[in-house]
């Protein structure tokens, strides 16, 4: 059954400090691009937090909770460098919102 409306991913994360620089470079040299070629994905920014709290925040916009169910979401975040990457992610926490 399709879920309907659009919805916030909001991914909010710490990472260890020895793989820091590259994350940041799995996040703006694979991880956005391959996640904007996906059907579905309207938008993918990240920040970085000023005071406290987790390091990161990434934001995404899907068409609907479906897309994270897809093929080709799956193709797009399960590569050998998101593997490589998540044994160093500290706090994470992983929200969805129905865009209203």
């Amino acid at each position: 059954m399709e879920q309907k409306g659009r919805i916030l991913l909001i991914v909010q994360t710490d990472v260890a400090p020895e793989m820091e620089e590259e994350f940041n470079q799995w996040y703006e040299k694979e991880h956005i691009p391959r996640l904007l070629k996906v059907p579905g994905v309207i938008m993918a920014r990240r920040g970085m937090h000023t005071g406290n709290g987790q390091k990161y925040i990434a934001i995404y916009e899907h068409e609907n909770l479906n897309v994270q169910h897809t093929s080709a979401y799956k193709n797009a975040t399960e590569t050998e460098w998101t593997k490589k990457i998540r044994p160093y992610l500290r706090n994470f926490q992983r929200n969805v919102y129905k865009v209203i």
